[in-house]
């Protein structure tokens, strides 16, 4: 059974890339490149590692916490379509 890679947010640079019309967000993990597929607040983290865990039976997955959200990365190769998420609730 494949799991996700679990890394720091912190010790990723994000880059953005232009494919089919739209602008993605990556990062380069051990010379592979992968793009952004979720992006789930901290109290959602149940749901953010039960889509990582479907996403990683099929292509190589990453799931980057830090203290605001989780954000999941799939391998760019990867040819689904995913709508990154809502955006995140700030507080005052």
């Amino acid at each position: 059974m494949a799991i996700p890679q679990i890394i720091a947010e912190s010790r990723i640079k994000v880059f953005k890339f232009y494919e089919n019309h739209r602008i993605h967000e990556a990062i380069l993990v051990n010379n592979q490149i992968m793009r952004l597929a979720g992006v789930f607040e901290t109290e959602d983290k149940q749901a953010a590692l039960e889509f990582a865990y479907r996403l990683c039976q099929r292509y190589s997955t990453i799931v980057t916490p830090n203290p605001l959200r989780y954000r999941v990365w799939v391998d760019v190769r990867c040819t689904e379509n995913f709508a990154v998420g809502k955006p995140l609730k700030m507080s005052a």
